[in-house]
């Protein structure tokens, strides 16, 4: 019998084709692994990978784990910026060159934007952004991070805001194109991940 993945989802999540983990589920099926997905409230699967679109998650929105399953990122439930980034300024940093306004959540905070209860007026306000100046509209455009030369030019307003985070800008140019280099990686049998210890946890 072959052993069973489940990559666990947040409740009613739509699982985006694009996300790198549907790749891997191919390459493991295609070992001989039986790979589901989506919510359960307890860790059945041989191994489990969490797999939560949402910047924050809470310890009680975990699912149960009595049998002390393996659970993959299950020790990762804060990816805010705020919590790893080296690069933040604050107004009165010392610090001459381009920066970026970002939000503190990932991706744009989009995910959490979904389950607000007003979030659809900050997804118009930012839309708004795109047609109208953002430093007028007081929110970054969606789908974009706002770059300016110098600490001096971020509106007082954004370090005013607990959801937004000043940057310094360090990325890569190549003529008028900014670059992104981007290491993925995972590993590449799941049977070396059962030999792991559950400390990974």
């Amino acid at each position: 019998m072959s052993s069973r993945i489940h990559i666990v989802t947040a409740p009613k999540a739509t699982f985006c084709d694009a996300y790198i983990i549907n790749a891997l589920s191919k390459v493991w099926r295609d070992q001989g692994y039986e790979v589901s997905i989506g919510a359960v409230d307890r860790l059945s699967a041989d191994i489990n990978l969490l797999h939560v679109d949402q910047t924050w998650i809470k310890e009680d929105q975990l699912p149960k784990n009595p049998d002390n399953r393996m659970l993959l990122n299950g020790g990762v439930r804060d990816i805010s910026k705020r919590s790893f980034s080296e690069l933040i300024l604050k107004r009165d940093s010392n610090y001459d060159g381009p920066v970026i306004v970002k939000t503190d959540a990932n991706s744009g905070g989009e995910p959490e934007l979904r389950s607000s209860r007003w979030g659809f007026l900050k997804k118009g306000r930012r839309k708004l952004a795109k047609l109208i100046p953002w430093t007028l509209i007081h929110d970054i455009p969606r789908g974009r991070y706002p770059i300016m030369d110098s600490v001096e030019q971020v509106p007082q307003w954004v370090w005013d805001r607990k959801d937004l985070i000043v940057e310094k800008l360090v990325t890569e140019k190549e003529g008028d194109y900014f670059v992104s280099r981007q290491w993925i990686f995972f590993l590449a049998s799941v049977s070396i991940v059962k030999k792991c210890s559950r400390s990974i946890q």
